[in-house]
């Protein structure tokens, strides 16, 4: 069998180098877009692709506890449940799918409603319908895509739908080129989302060819009510995480004005860019981590907590040093000092980051252990918190009282749900000392981000500023986690990664 830390790294690499092609190819078909046809286009993209995305939220990230369901039978190789679980999955997607198309068709009367232009759009409820159509397309076929991220596949869907993603921006090119109409643009995308689904189902048969024969296999009535109950709870994360990522752009928009969204969202654009590189790879070693504790004891997985805690640390706190460092010059230089906001800010979204990514490893292990129906109220409670807290911190402070309410729910409440149930329930320790490492984590990133600012300010040149940044901030890190037994793990994974040693 492939070593976990090897798949990891296959996941990782074609994603970013993938991920890398597309990027360019979008921008180049973004542009050729807003060239070639009116900017009330570009308005429609953005307006439908909001409606779609409430529309989503019927998906109720059932592929989230699809995947999770099906590490141990994969692990066990028990070909039998992962069939039934393939064919639940086969009909609820099939019913969201039809269920966008029908809710599309509820909300069509009603677009003159949503739309307005100061001259009228033709065609403009083909577009929707298309628009409907392509989206729904998404969840036809694709069930099956799940289960090779499950079995540390991810590779063969991330190329699969990155080429296809290539293909359709060329395409959407070459029409917009020769017709100059929108309908090309989303038939393109019709026909492409189609063909990607298509190829990774073609390619799920062929690795796992049990599937054909186990299609008449389904999963009893006690084992769909559990199911039922995962999605439900999975359900509760999805809208709650829905609600506190959207939060604070609405706040700034209608409170204190629509210009201060356009500032936030220069930085928002460069923090996400660097957000979506670290996802790339957390979203690679999720499976491994699934894998991993379908197969090793609490102590073999409590080890792997620490070593992944150790690498969000260091990642994350680099970059959120790097952002507080650099985001100002970088800010001048690339837009002028009239788009820079006020230090305060710049110091707390880093912060918020920061705290963000700590959470993400005691999340990810405690969904893929199963443990979100008990930490279901988390999302929502955060929401909620984070709505109230943003509301009464803005009328005191302004825009930085935004951020700081979202701080608020993070310290409130994601700190410490996830790692608590997750040592109590999987490891079956205390959280005790996770949270004596937290605070001695956050206290030395802090300490370090404040020597690597004091030296980013020495230095004249922007060039300098950033070498400056990632040499000290990496250097400082390296000096106060060498010698910790998480860094040994991370460091002989690699060694046996490059073939010094081979994971059995």
């Amino acid at each position: 069998m492939e070593s976990r830390t090897k798949n990891s790294v296959k996941n990782m690499t074609v994603s970013l180098i993938m991920q890398a092609i597309t990027i360019l190819l979008s921008f180049a078909c973004r542009t050729v877009f807003a060239k070639l046809l009116e900017t009330e286009y570009l308005g429609l993209s953005g307006l439908f692709s909001n409606i779609i995305s409430v529309l989503s939220l019927s998906e109720l990230g059932i592929a989230s506890v699809i995947i999770i369901h099906l590490y141990k039978p994969l692990a066990d190789n028990d070909e039998d449940q992962i069939c039934r679980l393939m064919n639940f999955y086969k009909k609820a997607y099939n019913a969201v799918g039809l269920f966008i198309i029908g809710a599309g068709l509820i909300l069509t009367p009603f677009l003159d409603y949503l739309v307005k232009s100061d001259a009228p759009i033709p065609y403009l409820k083909l577009y929707f319908l298309l628009f409907v159509l392509q989206s729904a397309t998404s969840y036809f076929f694709a069930y099956k895509q799940s289960l090779l991220t499950a079995a540390q596949r991810e590779y063969i869907c991330t190329v699969v739908r990155h080429i296809f993603g290539i293909v359709m921006n060329a395409l959407q090119i070459v029409f917009l080129l020769l017709t100059k109409q929108y309908v090309t643009y989303l038939l393109v995308s019709i026909v492409t989302n189609l063909g990607t689904n298509i190829t990774i189902s073609y390619f799920a048969d062929k690795r796992f060819p049990f599937l054909k024969r186990g299609k008449r296999i389904h999963l009893d009535k006690t084992q769909t009510k559990g199911m039922f109950k995962d999605v439900s709870s999975m359900m509760l994360h999805k809208v709650g995480n829905t609600v506190i990522s959207s939060t604070d752009n609405i706040l700034i928009s209608s409170m204190i004005g629509v210009i201060y969204t356009g500032l936030y969202s220069n930085y928002l654009l460069i923090m996400n860019s660097i957000t979506q590189v670290i996802t790339i790879a957390l979203n690679a070693v999720s499976a491994s981590i699934g894998d991993f504790n379908a197969r090793k004891t609490a102590d073999e997985r409590y080890e792997l907590f620490g070593a992944m805690q150790l690498i969000s640390t260091w990642v994350f706190g680099m970059s959120a040093i790097c952002f507080c460092c650099l985001f100002q010059p970088t800010i001048k230089i690339w837009l002028g000092e009239k788009y820079l906001l006020d230090f305060s800010i710049v110091l707390v979204i880093s912060i918020n980051f920061f705290i963000n990514g700590l959470c993400r490893v005691p999340g990810t292990f405690a969904d893929v252990n199963g443990l979100y129906n008990k930490t279901k109220f988390k999302p929502i409670l955060m929401a909620t918190i984070n709505l109230a807290a943003s509301i009464i911190f803005l009328k005191l402070w302004g825009l930085v009282g935004v951020f700081l309410g979202t701080l608020v729910s993070y310290l409130s409440v994601a700190i410490w749900v996830d790692p608590y149930f997750l040592y109590k329930d999987v490891f079956g320790v205390g959280a005790e000392k996770y949270f004596i490492s937290l605070v001695k984590n956050v206290v030395t990133v802090s300490f370090i981000g404040a020597i690597t600012y004091l030296g980013v300010l020495a230095v004249p040149y922007y060039v300098l500023k950033v070498l400056t940044a990632l040499v000290l901030s990496n250097l400082l890190l390296l000096i106060c986690y060498g010698r910790t037994r998480g860094f040994k793990f991370v460091t002989t994974r690699i060694k046996n990664l490059l073939g010094r040693t081979r994971i059995k």
